[in-house]
C-alpha cells in the first residue's frame, strides 16, 4: 500500500494514471477485507475516468470507467448487496457493449445472471447467461461455455424444463468428452443421467451409466464403481428386470465383501431381498432378509437400530404377503422394540422416528387384517402420531385412510369423516402421479369411504360432493396443468351450492351414478397374492334439479353391474331402465325436450342412456329421431358428461344462446392396425351432419384432440 500510495502522489498531473493506481488501491484493500476502504478508492478511480470523458478522452474514459464499475459490481457482490452490485454491473455492460469488448460483455453477462437468481429475477437471470454462451461460442472459449452450459442446465431442471436442461448438459460433455478433464465428465454424465431418469428415459440414463462405470474402471476406483453399479441395479428393479438388477447386486455384494464394512453388505443384502420379495419369492428375500440381519448384529448403537428395525419390517412384510399373520405381527412389533432407541443425531432420530411410523402403519394393516379394527385403529394414530408434520404425504395418506377404513368396521361413520377427509386433500395436493401400482387402490378407497361414511350418516348431499370430487379429479388436474402461470393455486373441487347452481344456469337436470361396493381380502388361485375381492351391493342415484332440488335414491343389486350392463338385448336394456331411470324418474323434468346431463360411474360409461325405454306421462309434444319408441332420446335432450366440473368451464360446453362446434372422434388406430367396420363411416357422417371435420385413425388420439 506504501508503494501504491508514494506512486499516486507522484501522479498529480496524470489522472489517468492516476485513476489506474486508485483501482490497485481498491483491489489490495479488497483483499484485505476492507470494503469502506476499496469501495473510496475504486470510486476516485471512476470520478477520475469521468472527469477525461468530459475532456474528450472518451475511449480511455470509457474503457477505465467499464473495468472500475465491473470492479465496483464485484465488491458489492461479495457484501451480498445485490442493488447496488446490478447498477454498477449493469452501468458496466453498456459501456462493454459500446466498447465491442466481447469478452469482458460475455463475463460481466455472466457475473450478473448470477446476481438477477439472487435477485429472484429467472427469466432475467436466464438471458443474461444465454447472451454469454452466445458470446463464449462466438469467442469458442471452451471451459467458460461448459460452465454456463452446466448453470444454465440446473437454471432449467429448477423450473421443470427437463428437455432445455439435458440438451445444455449434452453439449457441455460433447466438449468435454475429448478432454482429459474425467472429473468434468464425470460431473456432467451424473448430471444427464439424473436428467434422463427425471424425464423418464431408462435407455438413456443407463446408457449415461455406462460411460461413468467405464470411466471409474479407468481410475482404478472401485468403491465409486460399486454405487454406480447399485444404482444400475435399482434402475433395472424399477423397469422389471429382475435379473439384470440381481446381477448388479451380486456384482456391488463381492466388492462390498472384499473391505470390511457390514452395513454396506447389509444394505445391498436388503436391496436384493427387496428384489425376491417383488417376485414373491419368499424364501430367497428371506434368505437375503437374515443374512443381512447377522451382519447388523455387529454394528455400533446408532447404526443398528435403523437397520434392525428396517430389516425386522421387511420380514414381517413377507409373513404378511403370505397371510401369517401371527409371524407378521411379531416380527413387526421387533422391529418397532428396536426403533424406540433415541440417537444422538438429529438426522438420525428422525430417520429412526420415520421408521418407526411405518412399521406402526404395518402393524395396523395386520391387526386389521386380522379382524381386530379396535387394535388397528390405535396403531394407525400412534403412526399419525409420530409422524407430525414431517413431511411425508403418502404414508400420512395410508395411515388417515386406514384408520377412517377400521373406523367404519367399527361402525362410528362420523368419527371416520375427518381422517377421510384429511386423507383426500393429501391426495388432492400429491396427485396421482405421485403414487403409483396398488397405492393407486387407496387412493381411490379414501374417496370411496368417504362417500360411505356420509351416506352412512344419512348426509345425501354431503355424499354427492365427495362423488363428483373423485370424479373430477382427473379433469382438475388436466386444467392444471395447462394453466398459463404455474403459481397459481390449483383448481378446487365444486361445492353443493355450485352443483347446483350449473344445473340451474344449463337449465337441466342433472343425474349423478355411482356404484357401491363391499371388499373383502382374497387370495389368487393362481399365484396365491393376496386380492380385494369386491362384490356389487347397490347403485347409488342423485337427480339435481334446475331448481336446485336434490334428489337421492340407493338401488340394491342382486347381480355384478357388468353382468346388466353387457346385455345389449331388449331385455337387457329394459332391465338397465327399471335399475338406472325408473327409481329417479319423479326426479326427471316433465316437460318434453327438456335437458338431462348423465355423469355415469366409471361402470357404466358403456351404457347407451338414449335407447333406454321410458314410461309415463310427459307434457309437450315428444321430438326426436325416433319419435314415438318411448326412449330417453325420444324425451329429452341427453348430454353425458365426465364430471359437473366440466360445465364450470364455458369453452367446454354450450352456452346459453350461442353454439360451441361439435368434436366428432372415432375409429382410433390401435397398436396392431385393426380397424372397427362401419365406425369410420358412422363418425364421417356424424361430422358431416354436424358441419365439422371428424377426428379418425391417427388423428382420433390425445394428442391431436388437446395438443
Amino acid at each position: 500500500m506504501a508503494t501504491l500510495e508514494t506512486l499516486l502522489a507522484r501522479q498529480q498531473s496524470q489522472p489517468a494514471d492516476q485513476a489506474e493506481t486508485y483501482n490497485l488501491i481498491g483491489l489490495v484493500q479488497d483483499r484485505r477485507d476492507r470494503f469502506p476502504e476499496a469501495s473510496t478508492a475504486y470510486q476516485q478511480a471512476l470520478s477520475l475516468y469521468q472527469a477525461l470523458g468530459a475532456q474528450g478522452q472518451t475511449e480511455v474514459a470509457k474503457q477505465g470507467e467499464a473495468k472500475t464499475l465491473n470492479n465496483l459490481g464485484t465488491l458489492y457482490a461479495a457484501e451480498e448487496r445485490v442493488p447496488e452490485a446490478l447498477g454498477f454491473l449493469e452501468r458496466a455492460l453498456g459501456l462493454f457493449r459500446q466498447l465491442k469488448s466481447r469478452e469482458n460483455e460475455a463475463i460481466t453477462l455472466r457475473n450478473l445472471g448470477n446476481l438477477y437468481l439472487q435477485s429472484d429475477r429467472f427469466p432475467e437471470a436466464v438471458k443474461a447467461l444465454e447472451d454469454s454462451l452466445a458470446i463464449e461460442i462466438e469467442l469458442k472459449r471452451p471451459s467458460p461455455i461448459v460452465a454456463i452450459l452446466d448453470r444454465l442446465s440446473s437454471l432449467y431442471d429448477a423450473v421443470g424444463a427437463l428437455p432445455k436442461a439435458i440438451v445444455a448438459t449434452e453439449e457441455a460433455l460433447k466438449i468435454v468428452e475429448p478432454t482429459t478433464d474425467d472429473q468434468a465428465k464425470l460431473l456432467l454424465l451424473d448430471r444427464l443421467a439424473s436428467l434422463y431418469d427425471a424425464a423418464g428415459s431408462p435407455s438413456q440414463t443407463l446408457a449415461a451409466y455406462d460411460k461413468m462405470l467405464a470411466l471409474f474402471q479407468r481410475l482404478g476406483d472401485p468403491i465409486l464403481a460399486g454405487r454406480l453399479r447399485n444404482r444400475r441395479a435399482g434402475l433395472y428393479a424399477e423397469l422389471g428386470q429382475a435379473d439384470k438388477a440381481l446381477a448388479e447386486y451380486q456384482a456391488v455384494l463381492a466388492i462390498a465383501q472384499s473391505g470390511e464394512d457390514p452395513l454396506s453388505q447389509a444394505r445391498i443384502l436388503t436391496s436384493i431381498g427387496d428384489l425376491y420379495r417383488q417376485g414373491q419369492q419368499w424364501q430367497s428375500a428371506e434368505t437375503s432378509y437374515r443374512s443381512a440381519l447377522a451382519l447388523v448384529d455387529s454394528l455400533d448403537a446408532n447404526a443398528k437400530p435403523i437397520a434392525q428395525g428396517r430389516l425386522y419390517s421387511a420380514l414381517a412384510a413377507i409373513a404378511q404377503d403370505q397371510r401369517q399373520w401371527d409371524q407378521a405381527l411379531g416380527l413387526a412389533q421387533q422391529a418397532l422394540a428396536a426403533q424406540q432407541a433415541t440417537l444422538p443425531e438429529p438426522e438420525q432420530q428422525a430417520q429412526l422416528t420415520l421408521a418407526k411410523a411405518v412399521s406402526l402403519n404395518l402393524i395396523g394393516d395386520i391387526y386389521e387384517a386380522q379382524g381386530k379394527p379396535s387394535e388397528a385403529a390405535q396403531a394407525y394414530r400412534q403412526s399419525l402420531a409420530d409422524l407430525g408434520q414431517r413431511g411425508n404425504p403418502l404414508l400420512q395418506g395410508a395411515n388417515l385412510s386406514g384408520l377412517g377404513r377400521v373406523l367404519m368396521q367399527l361402525n362410528q361413520p362420523a368419527a371416520a369423516v375427518p381422517p377421510l377427509e384429511d386423507a383426500v386433500r393429501i391426495w388432492e395436493a400429491v396427485g396421482l402421479e405421485a403414487v403409483e401400482g396398488g397405492d393407486r387402490d387407496l387412493v381411490e378407497a379414501s374417496y370411496r369411504l368417504l362417500v360411505d361414511a356420509q351416506l352412512a350418516q344419512d348426509k345425501p348431499e354431503a355424499a354427492l360432493v365427495v362423488v363428483e370430487q373423485q370424479r373430477s379429479r382427473l379433469l382438475r388436474t388436466f386444467l392444471d396443468l395447462r394453466r398459463p402461470d404455474p403459481n397459481e393455486a390449483p383448481t378446487p373441487p365444486l361445492s353443493l351450492a355450485q352443483l347446483q347452481q350449473q344445473a340451474r344456469q344449463q337449465a337441466a337436470t342433472l343425474l349423478v351414478y355411482d356404484l357401491e361396493q363391499s371388499v373383502a381380502p382374497a387370495r389368487d388361485p393362481q399365484n396365491g397374492q393376496q386380492t380385494d375381492q369386491r362384490t356389487d351391493k347397490a347403485l347409488r342415484i342423485w337427480a339435481i334439479a334446475p331448481t336446485g332440488q336434490v334428489t337421492f335414491q340407493r338401488v340394491p343389486l342382486d347381480r355384478p353391474l357388468a353382468n346388466l350392463v353387457a346385455n345389449r338385448t331388449e331385455a337387457g336394456l329394459q332391465a338397465l331402465a327399471a335399475l338406472l331411470i325408473e327409481p329417479i324418474q319423479a326426479a326427471l323434468p316433465k316437460d318434453a325436450n327438456a335437458t338431462i346431463m348423465v355423469v355415469p360411474s366409471p361402470e357404466l360409461r358403456s351404457v347407451p342412456f338414449a335407447a333406454l325405454p321410458i314410461s309415463g306421462p310427459i307434457s309437450g309434444p315428444i321430438s326426436g329421431p325416433i319419435a314415438g319408441d318411448q326412449v330417453l332420446l325420444d324425451r329429452y335432450e341427453l348430454i353425458t358428461l365426465p364430471a359437473v366440473q366440466v360445465l364450470a368451464r364455458p369453452e367446454a360446453v354450450r352456452a346459453a344462446g350461442a353454439t360451441v362446434p361439435a368434436l366428432v372422434v372415432g375409429d382410433p388406430a390401435l397398436p396392431q392396425g385393426q380397424r372397427r367396420p362401419g365406425v369410420a363411416a358412422a363418425t364421417q357422417a356424424v361430422a358431416k351432419l354436424l358441419g365439422v371435420e371428424a377426428l379418425v385413425g391417427a388423428g382420433a388420439s390425445l394428442d391431436a384432440i388437446a395438443p
